[in-house]
Parts: C-alpha cells; structure tokens; sequence
C-alpha cells in the first residue's frame, strides 16, 4: 500500500536555508513516520550557493513543483479497460456488462487512444443497423466471427477477412441459392441439399446453426471449393442478432474525446468534462499513453494536497495554489505573517538564526541514523542565513547547532563556511536581473505591498561597474511586481552596512531611519545586515502609522 505524500515547501525565491531546512525536514519525518511520505519540494530556482552546497554534499535537489493546486495525477484512477479497433461491437458491449462501466477507449499497439465507445454510441449504432434491409458484414477476421458466436471453424475460407451481405436460408434451396454472390454469406441449419447447394455456389462463408454438423461428403467439399464453415449452438435469428453486433469498434466508434494530462489542473479538467456530453475524459502521461478514465465520480473525492510551510509564514511568499491545499503545519523563524486556515495547524516560530537551526535540533534529538550529508546540507543553511554567524540575529543555538552538525558531517566549520559565502556573494557572470531577484520578500503591512530584496557582497566594485544594469533591474522587479514600494539592499558583509536602493514612495524609508535619500533613491545604512531584525520591523512601524 502507498503511503500518503506530504509535501514541504520552502518560499518562493528558495535561498539556502530555505532548500536546506525542507531536505532536512523530509529527512527526519520520514525516518520517524512510516505512514507518510515527506517529499522535500521547492517553487523556484535554485541559486549558486545552494546548487553548491547540494553538489558539495552529494544531494539531491528538492522536487520542482510550481503550484500545489489539484491536478489530473492526485486521482486514483482505476486501471482502464479497453479494446483494440478491431473489437467487436458485441464484445465491447459485453466489456461494459462485465466490468460495469460506461465506456470503454479504444486504443493502439501503443496504448494511445485512437477513439471511445460509450453505451451512447453502442446504441445509436444498433438502432442504425435495426433499419437496414439486409445484413453485412464489414470487414472481419473469421476467428472473431467464430468467437463471437462461439462456434467452430470446421473449414477456414480461402481469405482470414470477410466481408459482404449475409443471407439467412428461409426461402426454397433453389430461390435461395440463385440470389446469392460468391462473396456473400450464408446462415443455415439442418438441410443437407442447401448445404450442398452453397458449397457449390462457393460462398465465402456457411455458418450452420443449432450446433448442426454437416456431413463428411459436403465438408471434402467445402475444403476443394475453399468455402469457409463455422458450427454454432445459436438458432437463426440469434446469429443474424450477432452479426449485427460483428462490427468492429473503428466503425462505430467517435474519434472525439476530452483528455488531459497527468499534470493538468483539475479544475481546468473539470469544466470540461461537466460541459461535455460524454461526461468523461481520457487520462494521458507525458508520452500520450491512456493511464486511466476520468469520470465525475473521481471528482467527488478530496484530491487536496497536504502542505508544510517551513522559513516563511506569509501567502505572497508561499507556492501557488496553497488555498487548494490542506495546510499541516509551519515551520519558522521570521515575524509572523498574514497566513490564515480554515483548522488549526502546528506552527512552530523561534527567533533564531535560520529555519535550518530549528531543524538541525530536531534532526540531532529525533533521528536514529545521522546522515552525514543532510547534517551537512543543514549546516550550509545555518551558516548561509546568519553569514557565518556575523547577523544580529544569530543565537547560541545557531553555533551549538552549526557545532554538532559539523561534528557528524566531518568537516571543518570554518574552511566550509568561507568557501559557501564565497560562492554565494561571488557576483561574477551574473546577469542583473538574475541576482536583484534570487532573494526577494514580499510583506503585506496594513494597505502597503513591501518588496525587498537583499544581495550580499564583499565589497560595492562590482556593483558600481555595473549599476545602471542594476537600476534597471530592481526597476524592472518593482513595475513587474504589485508592491507599493520596492527596497534592494546590498549588504556589505566586512563593513556591516547595507546601501538601500529604493523604487516607490521614498518617504517611508527616510522616516524609518531618519535619512534623506541621495538622488539616486539611495541611502548607506550602517549597521544594517538582517532583513528581518534591523530592516523590516522599522519600516513596519512607519507603515503601521500610516493606517
């Protein structure tokens, strides 16, 4: 039996210590639940540092998913029935009887859908046949003939495909014989001139009914002159009830079918299938082979996927489709946000350094097997988002935790630490646009939509080389964006500064520090390193008041 998916998300532009935090989640909840499976997902880009530290520890990225709304591949679908194009009408009718369902798709070698056979298109077509004069047969191996009326093939015809008008013997042996074709066919029962007779006109194929066999004379015949015979056990008028039912599936069948692919969002699907006659669509993987019938009784269910937020608490930053979602808990260690559920979840908030801090203690208390590689991937997030222990916001349980971490990672703190801020505050063939928007927050204070976005450097010259490129991007991020006021801060690691640039209203800024900006829209704020502790909750305050 499968275990039920969980699914832990970090924000939407992932730093390190959000991949971090939700590959060390997954990790321990699955050595500690055997009922679920925690899958560690993210809902954007990795950036360098992270990309370094998953290769520098040999891990697996967390699974891409760009929005948690229901899609075609959350339901349980049943295996689907289905017949060949050269399925008989009786035989497909007779699947539906069995398996008790209402349509069966008709699919190739493959398994590709090439059409569909409801009970809709079942009867139109037997209704179809009731007016026609005579009987016909379209084009039919005889082996299914047989099967169909499960009869045996005494003498096979000289061609395995038949096809052609089928008479039944009610009128006198010589009236009867001269109307008929060579290619036509024959129902008989117990009459040894007329059995004769037909196999002399050489009709392709005498079908005898009531179980009759004819005698040895007229089968050495049959054999020379190559006219097919097949014995049943039905009468007359049930073979001739069966032959019009000997269609194969590609005659009647409707080439015009709803279908959607396993990443489809249900309620695109849904809209669909509601507003179609059919009532029901085709279920399709990526390489177009039918996994499955999509039926308004699958769209009863609770396809609802269950969520675990961790390093954010706020629905701007949070994966798409969330309100699609059920929420289980939230994991964090920044102010508390807007974040509102219909039931009480599990939260979990500590002013720490990281989300990867929190974690980390779990991971050291609650599991068995210590992996060294997520000890490591979990340290790389504590020492990405407090910078090596240099923030305001870094605690004794980040060290202690970043101490014992490294202990079972077998590696040395302070080497690791410099060679992971290198690489992320390394800005080098960059494009601008790519390190304005790897690391932005989107706040919702009072009326006001705040975005800021915070780039770590070493030093402003390889900024100010190429700042007109810079401006033009957070430009770009602010106009693409629905904030009110856009916020981009470089901070300067060894000078504990940050330089705002700002796009919007100019004013809150000035009035949360008590600075006037340059006429650039720009300021140096010293001091100022911690997005969260030395610059949000300021701005915070100015936008409170402004209510």
């Amino acid at each position: 039996m499968s275990r039920e998916k969980i699914y832990v998300f970090g924000h939407r532009q992932p730093d390190t210590d959000s991949i971090a935090s939700v590959i060390g989640y997954a990790y321990m909840k699955n050595q500690n639940d055997s009922q679920r499976e925690y899958i560690a997902c993210r809902c954007g880009p990795l950036n360098s540092e992270s990309t370094f530290l998953l290769s520098y520890f040999d891990v697996e990225p967390p699974v891409f998913m760009k929005t948690v709304d229901p899609i075609v591949g959350d339901l349980v679908l049943r295996t689907p029935i289905v017949a060949s194009e050269e399925t008989s009408t009786y035989e497909i009718a007779k699947i539906m009887e069995e398996h008790n369902i209402k349509v069966v798709p008709i699919v190739d070698d493959n398994s590709r859908p090439s059409g569909i056979i409801s009970e809709r298109h079942l009867a139109r077509a037997y209704v179809k046949r009731l007016s026609v004069d005579s009987l016909k047969l379209h084009p039919i191996n005889v082996n299914t003939i047989a099967q169909l009326l499960k009869g045996n093939v005494l003498v096979s015809p000289s061609t395995n495909i038949l096809k052609g008008e089928v008479h039944i013997a009610i009128d006198s042996t010589s009236t009867f014989v001269e109307k008929l074709k060579s290619t036509d066919l024959a129902i008989v029962g117990n009459n040894p001139e007329m059995q004769l007779k037909l196999v002399e006109k050489k009709v392709t194929l005498m079908i005898l009914t009531n179980s009759h066999v004819p005698s040895k004379e007229i089968l050495i015949q049959a054999k020379r002159n190559h006219v097919g015979i097949i014995s049943t056990a039905y009468g007359p008028y049930g073979v001739g009830k069966l032959i019009n039912l000997s269609m194969p599936a590609k005659m009647i069948m409707s080439k015009n079918f709803i279908t959607a692919k396993l990443s489809e969002k249900l309620n695109e699907i849904k809209t669909k299938i509601y507003e179609s006659k059919e009532r029901f669509a085709l279920a399709l993987d990526e390489t177009g082979k039918l996994v499955g019938v999509i039926t308004r009784t699958n769209l009863l269910y609770d396809t609802r996927k269950k969520v675990i937020l961790l390093d954010h608490n706020e629905r701007p930053q949070a994966v798409d489709g969330l309100e699609q979602a059920e929420l289980l808990e939230v994991i964090d260690h920044h102010r508390l946000g807007g974040l509102t559920t219909l039931k009480p979840v599990r939260f979990h908030n500590e002013p720490v350094g990281s989300t990867s801090t929190i974690v980390g203690e779990w991971f050291l208390k609650n599991c068995k097997k210590k992996n060294p590689q997520i000890a490591g991937v979990l340290l790389g997030g504590i020492v990405s988002d407090t910078l090596a222990f240099r923030l305001s916001t870094t605690t004794k349980k980040d060290r202690e935790a970043a101490r014992q971490l490294s202990k079972i990672a077998d590696i040395n703190l302070e080497e690791f630490s410099k060679d992971l801020l290198r690489k992320g505050l390394d800005l080098s063939g960059k494009a601008p646009y790519e390190v304005v928007s790897k690391d932005v927050k989107e706040y919702v204070i009072g009326d006001y939509n705040v975005l800021i976005a915070q780039v770590m450097v070493m030093d402003m010259e390889q900024v100010r080389s190429r700042q007109e490129e810079f401006r033009k991007a957070l430009k770009h991020l602010y106009n693409n964006s629905k904030a009110d006021v856009a916020f981009l801060l470089f901070t300067n690691v060894p000078k504990n500064q940050s330089e705002v640039w700002v796009e919007g209203n100019r004013e809150i800024i000035e009035e949360a520090f008590k600075v006037h900006l340059d006429e650039n829209n720009s300021v140096v704020l010293n001091g100022v390193m911690s997005r969260k502790k030395d610059f949000l909750p300021k701005i915070g305050e100015v936008l409170r008041k402004k209510r």
